[in-house]
């Protein structure tokens, strides 16, 4: 029984040694959790600032740290991300505890685009200058940090460069991307120039100005009102000058429109031959001008020419300028029923026969006055008014007057390639004459005529100058009478060898 009771005491003993342990840890635990639920957590908060249209976490507003840990955060209610100065109210959390808490947000708005003005030196950008609600950037805490990096806004081209801008909240950045437009609020300048012309000169604006400059690029030189065709006199002139901005200046200049008395002239009108039924090309080799040798269009007047008629016509050139001015030439067409390529082959063949491939333009010219003067004979009732049907005449009858000589002259010598014109006698006289001049090897202008020479007052007729033209003409008035024989206008033809 003594051993019963001890055996007892010792298991009553093992109880009360584990009750008591469990009792210490039950108060252990009970003391933990009362320290974890009831006593506080110590946290510390920051303002948040991000840019509009950014994002931001709960955690953002609590300053890391090593109690810090474990804390967890989040959103009661969710923040107001609207531009602006926000409170956020925050859960905050350790274990059991959870408390609420209120911090500041700032939601800033960047503008789009900052406008600087071009190539100005000293010019400065801050970051507030960066945000469209510069009120709220004010009261921004000073802890928090604005990154921007920018070059010498003096050296930036007219047009836009990206920016990025930072914001620095403890060891996380928000970023955003905006652009600097660099403008250009001066106008361009230039010179303005006076200028004197004839009527109906073309011009525009940028005539009458001269060093015209801008910086960022001309988009328009023009008049103000239109100009027409200026009166003779002065006219002010209002010419604006704008650039790619608008930005503009006016200019007035002075027009000066010169007068003017002299009429216009036409050149290289001539008498034309034409075979029936052929078209006419009244403009080949025609010219006109005004009195500042200015080409001018020029009309023709056909008035009853019937090429498929044979005849002489009468054809007027008329031109006017810009003065009113009018000047008139006047030509004869014939239509004849000679084919110019048949006087050609004609003459073709007789030219194979007197010429050589080693002869000098003089040596053919001889050849040819040789040949005419050999084998036309002088008739003066044979007649004919065109070079063709001259031409013909001789070719094919071997007779005709003086205008007959100097037709077949004309078309030998233009198919041997040697220079050549005609000459007129003086109008008013009994009878005309015609001859040629001639300019071979050039040698000059010579008197050229292969109609017969008179056996009273002889003359080689063959390259004659014009001081031996004005003796034959002398000796013929003393030998027969006949007045201005080789007088002519000399006005009307080049210079001829003295």
């Amino acid at each position: 029984m003594g051993k019963s009771m001890k055996a007892v005491a010792r298991g009553t003993y093992k109880w009360r040694v584990l009750i008591s342990i469990i009792m210490v840890i039950l108060i252990a635990a009970s003391a933990v959790l009362w320290w974890v639920t009831f006593t506080a957590f110590d946290y510390q908060l920051r303002p948040v600032v991000i840019f509009a249209g950014q994002g931001v976490s709960a955690h953002e507003f609590l300053y890391p740290s090593e109690n810090m840990e474990s804390i967890s955060a989040g959103f009661l209610r969710i923040p107001d991300l609207d531009p602006g100065r926000h409170d956020v109210v925050l859960e905050l959390r350790r274990g059991l505890r959870s408390l609420e808490t209120v911090a500041a947000l700032y939601v800033l708005q960047p503008r789009e685009y900052i406008n600087i003005e071009f190539a100005k030196a000293g010019q400065y950008l801050e970051p507030l200058d960066f945000f469209a609600n510069a009120s709220i950037v004010r009261h921004v805490p000073l802890d928090i940090q604005f990154q921007l990096a920018l070059p010498p806004l003096e050296t930036l081209d007219v047009g836009e460069t990206p920016v990025a801008i930072g914001i620095l909240n403890g060891y996380r950045t928000k970023i955003a991307q905006l652009a600097i437009t660099v403008v250009d609020t001066t106008p361009p300048t230039a010179t303005a120039i006076d200028i004197t012309m004839p009527k109906g000169e073309d011009f525009v604006a940028e005539d009458f100005l001269t060093d015209v400059f801008d910086a960022s690029g001309i988009a328009r030189i023009d008049f103000t009102e239109g100009v027409g065709t200026p009166s003779v006199g002065d006219h002010v002139l209002e010419i604006v000058v704008e650039d790619i901005f608008g930005n503009y200046a006016l200019f007035y200049p002075t027009l000066t429109i010169k007068p003017n008395y002299i009429p216009p002239t036409i050149t290289g009108t001539r008498n034309i031959e034409v075979m029936m039924g052929t078209a006419v090309l009244f403009r080949y080799g025609v010219s006109a001008y005004d009195a500042f040798d200015r080409p001018l269009r020029f009309e023709v007047d056909s008035g009853e020419l019937n090429t498929n008629v044979q005849g002489i016509y009468y054809v007027t050139y008329w031109v006017e300028d810009a003065w009113g001015l009018r000047a008139e030439e006047e030509i004869r067409v014939y239509v004849i029923d000679v084919d110019p390529e048949a006087v050609y082959a004609r003459v073709d063949e007789i030219l194979a026969r007197i010429l050589r491939d080693d002869m000098t333009q003089v040596q053919e010219a001889r050849a040819i006055f040789n040949w005419v003067s050999g084998n036309v004979a002088f008739v003066g009732g044979v007649s004919r008014d065109s070079v063709y049907e001259g031409a013909w005449q001789a070719l094919t009858n071997r007779r005709g007057n003086c205008f007959v000589f100097y037709a077949i002259s004309e078309v030998m010598l233009t198919r041997a390639g040697i220079p050549n014109m005609r000459i007129d006698r003086i109008p008013g006289q009994r009878t005309n004459h015609r001859w040629n001049l001639i300019n071979p090897d050039e040698m000059g202008w010579h008197h050229f005529d292969t109609t017969p020479q008179s056996r009273d007052v002889p003359l080689d007729r063959f390259m004659f100058t014009s001081s031996q033209a004005r003796d034959f003409t002398a000796r013929m008035l003393r030998a027969q009478n006949r007045p201005n024989y080789f007088t002519y206008d000399p006005s009307l033809y080049p210079d001829i060898v003295q």
